[in-house]
């Protein structure tokens, strides 16, 4: 499940953008991984993600599945995801496309800016609706 509170995310042009608002990084989910992100946003289980990347891909799912625990894994560690069990809610399923290539999932964390990201002055107003300062 995606940890919405501190996640916004937009998907342009076959690439996943996620800004962890906690931590100010942001990450590039490129292949596979915006499908996974998709898979995960709808409320798949990650056996069900799996199976449906399988299929799409016209791959063995044991093919797939290994990787698609890693990188499920590393969004987990980044802590985009929370662990926990999805209900099985039945995921889109897609008819077998030979021609789609299966491209392995890719994460790729930025920090560079943290500090741009960190400074949100729209979360710290006072009662009238202007920013103020952090108290010490």
């Amino acid at each position: 499940m995606i940890h919405a509170p501190n996640i916004v995310y937009e998907t342009l042009e076959g690439e996943t953008i996620v800004i962890h608002l906690d931590t100010g990084n942001y990450y590039s989910l490129t292949g596979s991984g915006v499908e996974i992100w998709e898979l995960l946003e709808e409320g798949g289980p990650i056996a069900q993600i799996c199976a449906v990347l399988a299929r799409r891909h016209a791959r063995p799912e044991s093919e797939i599945s290994n990787t698609v625990e890693s990188f499920i894994a590393g969004l987990e560690r980044e802590g985009l995801v929370e662990a926990g069990d999805a209900p099985p809610n039945g995921l889109r399923a897609e008819a077998a496309d030979p021609d789609r290539p299966w491209e392995p999932p890719k994460l790729e964390c930025y920090d560079d800016m943290r500090d741009f990201l960190l400074v949100d002055p729209i979360h710290e107003v006072d009662q009238t609706g202007w920013p103020s300062r952090k108290t010490a």
